[in-house]
């Protein structure tokens, strides 16, 4: 069982997306892997061309996650 942080490409409306999506996205994942390490460990990855997905193994890492980066509605668990 892995539990699912999501997070979309896009954001505010406004600046320039895609320099809003480079900067959030260097952001984000740089906060995850100090936190997390790399992919493959405690979390795996899933990309889209809209989002991006952290599979989380334990409940706590993915609540830690979205406290820190945010989330998209994704509370399922797969």
């Amino acid at each position: 069982m892995t539990y699912m942080v999501k997070i979309s490409w896009q954001y505010e409306r406004g600046l320039a997306i895609e320099t809003r999506a480079v900067l959030a996205w260097n952001e984000i994942c740089a906060r995850i892997m100090e936190r997390f390490g790399l992919p493959g460990g405690r979390y795996t990855t899933e990309v889209t061309s809209d989002y991006m997905i952290f599979h989380f193994n334990t409940a706590e890492d993915a609540l830690v996650a979205k406290l820190m980066v945010g989330d998209d509605g994704s509370d399922n668990s797969s």
